[in-house]
């Protein structure tokens, strides 16, 4: 079997799967049908890769522990989430197998990922045997107005952070991109 079967066989058992709501069972493929005829569209955006702990998760650990994760976290860069939003602001979470079939559903919509507020900061030198490495943050759009706002959310997530590069971006390769030029 090549990869590319492979792939369309993973994309077609994805589809068939049987999801239960609103008390009927449906394929995932009917499923998001439905959502397009209830004027649901889809949506992209950037989110960090390693959330926030726990508030129960942080008090349980020590200052090594805390730290580790904030470097895991710094590293681990962002990701894109999928959604289905209606007009009323209520939202179902996907798969991107779900999304690619609903754009293309659609008819080749081209749906831009959501512009967010990224940071891109340089690691402490501490980290890797002193190799510091760029790192990237998401935030809201809204955080994106002044310098004082982004250092004052990076200093909340990350300690000893070296900011670079501010700005609006719709994902992490463009981000870098605009903190290389």
């Amino acid at each position: 079997m090549t990869l590319q079967k492979a792939n369309e066989k993973r994309i077609e058992n994805y589809l068939a799967k049987q999801i239960r709501h609103n008390g009927k069972i449906l394929s995932m493929r009917d499923f998001m049908d439905s959502l397009i005829a209830d004027g649901y569209s889809p949506r992209a955006k950037a989110e960090q890769k390693i959330e926030h702990p726990s508030s129960r998760q942080t008090f349980r650990w020590n200052n090594e522990q805390q730290r580790e994760h904030q470097i895991k976290r710094a590293l681990g860069g962002t990701v894109l989430k999928y959604s289905m939003v209606s007009s009323d602001g209520s939202f179902y979470d996907i798969e991107k197998i779900a999304y690619d079939y609903v754009i293309e559903k659609m008819g080749g919509v081209n749906v831009k990922p959501e512009t967010m507020c990224f940071a891109v900061f340089n690691s402490p030198s501490s980290l890797r045997g002193g190799k510091r490495e760029r790192c990237v943050a998401v935030y809201s759009r809204t955080v994106a107005t002044e310098e004082q706002r982004v250092r004052s959310m990076l200093s909340t997530d990350f300690t000893h952070y070296d900011l670079v590069w501010f700005g609006e971006a719709t994902s992490q390769k463009e981000a870098l991109e605009l903190a290389q030029g």
